[in-house]
């Protein structure tokens, strides 16, 4: 019947068909966790950790997790997405990973209901979720389908959930609205919740918080270290790794001002990035000066090889990314070039129980300070004709040679 809606009415149209949109993804999600009520658990299980982010949260998460490990006893089974595979299975701290496609899980419900009927067949002592920014369709969804004991997580931030239904419901009361009903549902699937507060801490802090409520003990976080022996890299020598990918275009610092950097710079550059950001790379090449002193690695390296390379880099620059955060888990100096959507979440590292030896590995912030900062992404400085977020686009390509001379004279 919407459809039949005149054609000046065709605003109001698009909002409640997305409304409903939303409104039947969650019946669906409900749908599911009635029919999975009948399938019985056969097996008994120790632990189960979700950690369904990014790989830059997996790495930061990483000292905390290597804690949860000396201080519970049983099998800890870990389910992650195959992104971070790499390095769950290298790591001592799980006994066992299962991985997951986030992707998957949300848009293909056969592909979530398969996943979610075999971790039910087994009955955990305890599931921890200790994701600080919750998905109610990814992580809340698991913790409500599968069985055990005892189940913990963190009871506040909802952006990842938010994230997920954003160009669906534009009105951002509406939204919060149906947030803070997601949330109080949500928050009935645990056992208990971690409860924190919504002031900025740096994520190594709030994975810390997590443990040390949990434990009831006294844990500092301090800056995650790789544990496992990776291959070196020997391709080149003396280079400085330019890692030009970002999650979202606009995030992107922009491929002129890569190629404007690389002409300034006198050290051999190697470019790394994602399958997505191959024509960024050609289009570099095809713009700077001296092509013949660039290795481009961009789309060639999985996670492991990656590290590998960063790990024997004289310094990484890097947009907003893993890589930032790979840097300092190999110890790799590195600047970063930083947008405003989450001003202490991620950068600068904030940690005040490391020594001086290991704050010269935390990411060096660029940052174009503006009134709108902590959007959590959801800009509202931005318009058509812009190419990149106004606070990327300030950033200048002095402000970062600025900042390379000045590592190399410490």
């Amino acid at each position: 019947m919407l459809l039949w809606f005149p054609n000046n009415n065709l605003g109001v149209e698009n909002k409640m068909i997305k409304k409903l949109l939303l409104h039947f993804i969650i019946f669906l999600f409900d749908l599911e966790s009635f029919f999975l009520r009948f399938i019985k658990s056969k097996s008994k299980s120790d632990i189960l950790i979700l950690r369904t982010d990014n790989i830059g949260d997996f790495i930061l998460w990483l000292d905390s997790a290597s804690q949860i490990r000396k201080r519970l006893n049983g099998n800890i089974t870990l389910l992650c997405t195959s992104a971070v595979a790499s390095i769950a299975k290298n790591v001592s701290y799980f006994d066992e990973i299962i991985t997951l496609d986030t992707k998957k899980m949300f848009f293909n419900p056969i592909y979530r209901f398969k996943l979610l009927k075999k971790l039910r067949t087994k009955r955990y002592d305890l599931i921890l979720n200790p994701l600080f920014s919750r998905d109610y369709f990814i992580g809340d969804t698991i913790v409500r389908n599968v069985c055990a004991k005892r189940k913990i997580g963190f009871g506040q931030d909802y952006n990842n959930t938010e994230s997920r239904f954003i160009k669906l419901i534009s009105d951002k009361k509406k939204r919060s609205k149906i947030l803070s009903k997601l949330l109080s549902k949500s928050n009935g699937f645990y056992s208990s919740l971690i409860e924190t507060d919504n002031e900025d801490k740096m994520e190594l802090k709030r994975n810390a918080e997590f443990v040390s409520k949990f434990f009831d003990c006294d844990f500092k976080a301090s800056l995650p270290k790789l544990c496992f022996e990776i291959p070196e890299f020997n391709q080149v020598k003396d280079y400085v790794v330019l890692f030009i990918g970002a999650s979202q275009v606009k995030r992107n610092w922009g491929e002129k001002k890569f190629v404007n950097l690389i002409d300034r710079l006198s050290s051999f550059v190697v470019l790394c990035g994602g399958d997505g950001d191959i024509e960024i790379a050609d289009n570099i090449l095809r713009s700077v000066k001296q092509s013949n002193r660039i290795l481009n690695l961009v789309g060639k390296t999985n996670l492991l090889e990656l590290c590998s390379v960063i790990n024997s880099a004289n310094l990484v620059i890097s947009n907003d990314t893993v890589a930032a955060h790979i840097s300092a888990l190999v110890r790799t100096k590195s600047i970063v070039i930083c947008p405003g959507n989450f001003r202490k979440r991620f950068h600068p590292y904030d940690l005040d129980s490391v020594s001086d030896d290991l704050k010269q590995y935390f990411p060096v912030v660029i940052r174009h300070e503006m009134d709108c900062f902590d959007c959590a992404g959801n800009c509202t400085q931005l318009n058509d004709d812009m190419e990149h977020y106004p606070c990327i686009e300030n950033i200048s390509v002095d402000m970062v040679v600025s900042e390379i001379n000045r590592l190399k004279q410490e």
